[in-house]
Order: C-alpha cells, then structure tokens, then sequence
C-alpha cells in the first residue's frame, strides 16, 4: 500500500512539475514512478503503462528528447495488451495517436502510418469517436497519408477533422488542418477546392486569432 501511495504522490509531482515548465523536476518525478511501478505492479498494471506513457509524453513535449520517447510508448503498449479492460483500451488509443505522431516528427513516416491506423480502428471499436482524441487520429492520420502521396484517403480524414473541430469550437485546429487540406488538394490538382479551403482556413485565423 505504501508504494501505491508513493507511486501516486511521484507521478503528481511529476505532473504538477510538468505544467510548471519545470522538466527537469518532472522528470526526476516521473523516472521515481516508473522504477516503484516496474519493481511492485503486475507486468499488466495500467499504473506501469502510465508511468511510461508519461516519460514518453515528458520527452516529446517538454525535454525535447524525442528520439527516446517512442521506446516508452512503446513499452506501454506492451503492458497495456497484456489488460483488456475498458480502461486499457481507450489508453492504447492514446499512445498510439502519440507514438504515431513521435514516428512523423522523427520522419519515420512509413512507421507512423500503420500505427495511426491502428489507432483509428481501435477508436472506431471502442466507439470512441466522440472523444477529443479522434479527431486527432483524424487529423495526423490524414496528415500522414497526404504525405504519402495517398491524397482521396487524405481529403475524406481531413474533412472529418474539419468538421469536428468546428463543432467542438477548437478553432486553431481547425485554421491549421484546414491549411493543411488546402495543400493536399492543391497537391491533387483541385486548385478550385483548395483556394476555397485556403480562404476558409484564413477567415478562422483572423476571427479565432
């Protein structure tokens, strides 16, 4: 009990550092959670998954170590298929969506593409699809197969993006997958389509700015 207590007060310092810029501190924190985790929970603890989860999370957005971030996201997916609760499930939708934007910004796109679509499925399994995070999914997934060239998969994702992010009012998302439509269908060679988009996604920046 009293390493469940420890490991819980780590991982809230370690949070309460994070949003506090302070990283180092947060790192610190969340390493100390991750060695009780690994040492005193089951190999299919959603609290060890966790741990990862946040060093991976620290490395991406905070230190900048990107290229150790994808190893954590990773082990966390390796406990949370272990635990097939409701819980682990909607979890591993999140990693994913992480894990496969860490590949993009490492540009291992080849990489990054089946495991987005693996988080979409998943999303779309678990019924999901209100949560904040498909949209997301939507919106890097679409972002990912416009990259590859893969440009009618790319237009349907992104117009789904669109139209959540308009309705959930998150309106610099909206400016910038709006953007990034533009260019795909600019890149399809359906200049009418993305000039109208273009226009749009610049109306939103002035008004929501």
């Amino acid at each position: 009990m009293d390493q469940e207590l420890n490991w819980a007060k780590h991982m809230e310092l370690g949070e309460r550092s994070f949003k506090q810029n302070n990283f180092s501190l947060a790192d610190e924190q969340y390493n100390e959670a991750l060695k009780l985790a690994r040492k005193f929970f089951p190999a299919d603890d959603i609290r060890l998954a966790k741990s990862y989860l946040s060093c991976g999370h620290l490395r991406v957005f905070g230190t900048g170590m990107v290229y150790g971030a994808d190893r954590d996201y990773t082990m966390a997916l390796e406990v949370l298929e272990k635990n097939q609760s409701p819980e682990s499930k909607r979890l591993q939708v999140d990693i994913l969506l992480e894990l496969g934007e860490t590949y993009s910004r490492q540009g291992r796109s080849a990489e990054s593409l089946p495991v987005l679509e693996k988080a979409l499925a998943l999303a779309q399994t678990e019924h999901d699809t209100k949560n904040n995070k498909y949209a997301d999914i939507l919106y890097s997934l679409g972002t990912s197969y416009g990259v590859k060239g893969q440009y009618d998969k790319s237009i349907k994702l992104l117009r789904q993006a669109t139209e959540i992010f308009e309705k959930d009012q998150r309106f610099s998302e909206l400016s910038s997958a709006l953007a990034d439509l533009a260019s795909v269908l600019n890149n399809a060679e359906r200049y009418s389509e993305a000039s109208a988009v273009q226009r749009r996604a610049d109306e939103v920046l002035r008004t929501h700015r």
